[in-house]
């Protein structure tokens, strides 16, 4: 679930989302320059499943998505009794040719 929004907001030009736990419901809000455009709203009950995936991704620190790997960064805080997370996602740099990458 989570990384279907976290493709969502690649493919329209973002690398940042932003989750909000908020009247028994969780909004995802991809950000691009200046603008906000929310991407999902989940209910209270698919909750949990998007914490744990949440957790998972959190340890693993990157993701793979439409063949680039891209590197996870969170942050996480309060903001008036709601829950806020932000995931930014930075595209890993990697060569596809090793004899290149290496400095002769």
């Amino acid at each position: 679930m989570l990384e279907d929004f976290l493709k969502k907001a690649i493919h329209i030009g973002s690398y940042e989302i932003g989750i909000e736990a908020r009247d028994g419901k969780v909004s995802i809000t991809a950000f691009k320059d200046l603008f906000e455009v929310r991407i999902g709203i989940i209910s209270a009950s698919s909750q949990e499943s998007l914490l744990k995936e949440l957790d998972v991704l959190r340890q693993e620190k990157k993701i793979s998505i439409d063949g680039k790997t891209y590197s996870l960064h969170f942050r996480k805080f309060d903001s008036f009794g709601y829950c806020l997370c932000r995931i930014k996602l930075k595209e890993s740099e990697s060569c596809p040719i090793p004899k290149r990458c290496v400095d002769e």
